[in-house]
């Protein structure tokens, strides 16, 4: 079955599609400015020229995948990551009967909508995007005791390959609280040096 899916992954119109999808720059062109500063209503435009794109190749997909044998790209893909499909539907269900009252309360209570979820959910926290990052760092080295490995590090090693993961972290994952002006992080400067 990992070669049946590898099939469909590696089709040359899967793997072409895939590709346009994955470059918003595709979705992006020709947005007038005013909806391109609006990030709710620019994430809808953009997904609505996806649409088109994403319904095709489901549609290539699941073809591609019952000549392979299977019912469907979804069960090709839960067969091959050796998922119980029968499980992950109950536990879909347990989690939706659960949380989605939860949801729907905190819906009604703080006047959001589920077509702009996480945009509200921003609004309604305390999130700090300006928060220290260095600290927050040197704060969970110290919760996992890696501190004292840490003030190992006096060539700068671990500040630097830190220095290169947070930024592209904080691009990538602006919106879960990363702030967006790269900064290389300190995390070891303040460290008591040991002698070897």
């Amino acid at each position: 079955m990992i070669i049946a899916r590898e099939l469909v992954d590696r089709q040359p119109g899967v793997s072409s599609l895939r590709n346009r999808i994955d470059n918003l720059e595709n979705y992006e062109r020709d947005l007038p400015k005013a909806i391109r500063e609006d990030k709710y209503r620019c994430r809808l435009e953009m997904a609505k020229r996806m649409k088109p794109d994403v319904l095709r190749l489901m549609g290539m997909r699941n073809s591609l995948a019952v000549k392979q044998g299977c019912a469907s790209y979804v069960d090709l893909v839960l067969h091959t990551d050796e998922v119980d499909k029968s499980k992950l539907v109950t536990l879909l269900n347990e989690h939706l009967k659960k949380n989605l009252v939860k949801a729907r309360e905190l819906v009604k209570r703080y006047n959001m909508s589920f077509e702009s979820w996480f945009e509200d959910l921003k609004r309604i926290s305390d999130a700090q995007d300006d928060y220290d990052v260095t600290g927050l760092i040197d704060r969970l080295l110290g919760v996992l005791g890696w501190n004292v490995i840490c003030s190992g590090f006096h060539d700068g090693t671990l500040t630097r390959s830190l220095g290169l993961v947070l930024p592209r972290l904080r691009k990538r994952h602006k919106g879960l609280g990363f702030p967006g002006s790269p900064a290389v992080p300190q995390v070891c400067a303040n460290r008591p040096s040991h002698p070897a």
